[in-house]
Formats: structure tokens, C-alpha cells, sequence
């Protein structure tokens, strides 16, 4: 037999009050900082996509120009806060046009890229641009425009089109 004398511990059946807060708050730490990197996520991730988008609709904008589709020139307008801009939070758009002036297009013909409020464009950022009529380049004064999108959380792209009307974006 064993010669030493058994001691009984008292053992706890359950966390003390201290113990549980502190798991809680842990807890809440984590997801909310789970919460904030999915919400940047998030929200960089919509930033790209309207990105795509603009650059689809000046893409197309200058390939209808290229082909003489519907025999004219296509152009594409900027418009912040304008009631053009249907069911948006914040009444940002691009809109393509057909025609090299957005005053006198045929609405009829109008493709928009809306932007909700998660998204929106750069206030001073309002302009117009057109693609000539089989050449596809821009007929503008600059030698490219450009449109700054913006997201809520401070992150933003940049959409650029060229003289010769390549598109692209970047940070």
C-alpha cells in the first residue's frame, strides 16, 4: 500500500464571475474585429465591382462609336446627385448616350451604372466625353478623363480612359 496520504483537493464546478466577463468580453473583441475587416472587405470589393462596371460602359460606349452602331457617335456623361440617376442613395451615375452631346440625345438609347451609397463618385468629378464615329478616339480637348470613384470607408479607384479610348482603373 502507499504510505502517503491521499489529500482531497476541492475542485470548482463552473467558471467564477470574473472568469465569465472576461471570456465575453474576448468574445466580443473578436467579432468585432471580425465584423470590421468583412465590412472593409466588403466595401472594397463593391468599390471594384462599379469599377468593372464603369469601365464596361465606356468600353461599350466606344466600341458602339467604332462600329457606327446606330450610325452616330456614342458618349458617356457624369452625373453626381442628378435625378437622371434612378433609385440611387446617392444620385450618382455614368450614363452612356448616343450622340456626341448629352443635351440633345434620344433618352431612348440611355445605359446607366448606378451607384448606391456604399459607392459613389467623386463630387467634382462631373464631366462629359464622346468617341468619334468609326475611329472610337476620344473628341474632347484633354488627352484622356477621367471618373474617381469612392468608397465610404476612404478607399477609392481611379477610371481612366485614353486619347485612343482604351479604359482602365487602378488605386
Amino acid at each position: 500500500m502507499n504510505n502517503y496520504k491521499s489529500k482531497k483537493f476541492k475542485t470548482n464546478q463552473g467558471f467564477s464571475l470574473l472568469e465569465v466577463i472576461l471570456i465575453v468580453a474576448i468574445f466580443l473583441v473578436l467579432a468585432a474585429s471580425s465584423t470590421s475587416l468583412v465590412v472593409t472587405k466588403t466595401s472594397e470589393e463593391d468599390l471594384d465591382v462599379k469599377a468593372r462596371e464603369v469601365v464596361d460602359i465606356i468600353a461599350r460606349a466606344r466600341n458602339y462609336a467604332m462600329t457606327g452602331y446606330f450610325g452616330d457617335a456614342w458618349g458617356i456623361k457624369v452625373l453626381d446627385a442628378d435625378s437622371v440617376c434612378v433609385d440611387t442613395g446617392t444620385g450618382d451615375c455614368i450614363l452612356l448616350f448616343k450622340g456626341s452631346d448629352y443635351s440633345a440625345r434620344n433618352s431612348g438609347y440611355d445605359e446607366l451604372v448606378n451607384f448606391d451609397s456604399g459607392v459613389y463618385i467623386e463630387s467634382a468629378e462631373e464631366n462629359e466625353f464622346y468617341f468619334n464615329k468609326i475611329s472610337g478616339w476620344l473628341t474632347t480637348t484633354t488627352d484622356k478623363q477621367t471618373i474617381i470613384l469612392k468608397s465610404n470607408f476612404g478607399e477609392q479607384k481611379t477610371v481612366t480612359t485614353t486619347a485612343v479610348g482604351l479604359v482602365f482603373y487602378g488605386d
